[in-house]
């Protein structure tokens, strides 16, 4: 070995499923991993590190030994487990349904996280629900705004999530993605009305950028807000409008961790908006004009 790391210990625990398991190959073991066969290739050439997420399946999925991975303590497999990979079952909160259509080409799998484990401030290691390509890529799932009441009843329900357009998109890897349509004007100027953002899956609340821009499903809807991650100090998340000029009409709405059932770091808007900034600085003038007008006519008629 190289050296004593969790990288080394890797790669000698990959490389000995391929000597002993034929039949594996690199990319049905990056396919099981979660991962792009290239971050598996990037590991095994030492440019890249293992991810938590990726140990985790290593363990649950091929019975590595923890303790081989992180102190080079042998066996490499736990126990008496040496049988070929192939035989191993898969992990029991991971179900893959192959789907055919009455068409030629075949449907994307659907992956189930069943039972998944929640802690205090978790939503999940992942969707209940995912759909990938034929590449074993995640679809990225648009849910339009008229979906979106369905979609918090629904977003655990097989049939309604493929029933939801997808696509996949040049640049979004390694993490799993949806696209949600934004409603309203709350979020004006960031997001327009009919704008279109992606998020990426935020697996534990802890983990929220705090200040920034994420979709979150809730007990009672589906927004799109800048949240305030208060947890540790209050126990609490908050989540704020960007306008300015209907303040009044979206005050800061305080949510408590455990109403949230998914949350999503919204990493990139899609705006059908090409207006000029000479006239979106007009408009947001004009509408403050309107507002001093309104104002004085109410004093008027004290």
């Amino acid at each position: 070995m190289a050296d004593n790391s969790v990288n080394s210990y890797f790669i000698d625990a990959v490389n000995y499923l391929l000597d002993t398991n034929p039949e594996l190959t690199k990319g049905e073991l990056a396919k099981n991993l979660d991962v792009l066969p290239s971050t598996i290739s990037g590991i095994l050439k030492n440019k890249q590190g293992p991810t938590l997420k990726i140990l985790e399946r290593l363990f649950e999925i091929y019975n590595v030994s923890k303790e081989f991975i992180f102190n080079g303590t042998l066996p490499v497999i736990n126990g008496a487990q040496q049988q070929a990979v192939h035989n191993l079952p898969m992990p029991p909160d991971v179900r893959r349904v192959q789907n055919q259509p009455s068409n030629t080409i075949p449907k994307p799998d659907i992956i189930y996280n069943l039972n998944e484990p929640k802690t205090q401030y978790s939503t999940g290691h992942m969707p209940r629900i995912v759909t990938v390509n034929q590449a074993g890529i995640d679809n990225i799932i648009f849910v339009p705004v008229r979906a979106q009441a369905g979609y918090l009843l629904g977003h655990g329900d097989q049939e309604f999530i493929e029933n939801l357009p997808s696509f996949n998109m040049p640049g979004l890897r390694n993490a799993t993605f949806r696209m949600f349509e934004v409603k309203g004007v709350s979020m004006a100027p960031t997001l327009s009305e009919g704008d279109k953002v992606i998020g990426e899956w935020v697996p534990n609340l802890n983990e929220i950028r705090d200040g920034r821009v994420h979709i979150v499903v809730h007990n009672k809807g589906v927004v799109i807000k800048r949240v305030l991650n208060r947890i540790k100090e209050r126990g609490k998340l908050y989540l704020k409008s960007d306008t300015i000029t209907y303040r009044a009409d979206y005050p800061i709405v305080e949510l408590d961790p455990s109403e949230v059932l998914e949350i999503w770091y919204v990493r990139l808007k899609i705006s059908g908006d090409l207006s000029e900034p000479s006239e979106l600085y007009n408009r947001v003038a004009d509408l403050e004009i309107n507002l001093l007008e309104l104002s004085k006519r109410v004093e008027g008629n004290k």
